[in-house]
């Protein structure tokens, strides 16, 4: 018997950048319970409308299928450079192009929320922007946010 087990999992993002529909995460036997809990959650995610203009301003294919990428290894709870920005929100830090970022809350595994996007520049800005709408969102129940 292998010691690797096969997981799939479906995904889709609103993207014109190329996702295969089906990925195949190769899991070690003694990690499984613990990636059996993240595949098998119904795991919910959601975008606000500037995330959505954000990333589909960006019009380099390859850096927006890289940023794409990333944000399936979050969701798939693959380690991710991750940091804390206060309030239960957080930044998914890319070392690629002009340092990206993305901008999220994550409630326990089961909701996903994108909120912002920018890059190293206009980072100070997009913080505040992501504290902003998140509490937009938590005050109109997900108004204006789409479920992807």
């Amino acid at each position: 018997m292998s010691a690797y087990i096969a997981i799939k999992q479906l995904h889709y993002f609103n993207s014109s950048a190329y996702i295969p529909a089906f990925t195949t995460l190769l899991v070690y036997s003694s990690y499984l319970p613990k990636c059996i809990l993240k595949t098998t959650m119904s795991l919910s995610v959601y975008e606000s409308n500037k995330f959505r203009r954000w990333l589909s301003g960006i019009k380099d294919p390859t850096i927006k299928g890289r940023i794409i990428s990333h944000i399936s290894k979050l969701i798939d709870g693959l380690s991710c450079d991750i940091k804390p920005i206060g309030h239960g929100l957080s930044e998914l830090r890319m070392h690629l192009g002009a340092g990206y970022r993305v901008y999220f809350y994550e409630d326990q595994g089961v909701l996903i929320l994108l909120l912002a996007g920018g890059d190293k520049k206009s980072q100070r800005r997009d913080i505040k922007k992501a504290h902003l709408l998140y509490e937009y969102w938590s005050n109109n129940n997900g108004y204006d946010f789409q479920k992807i």
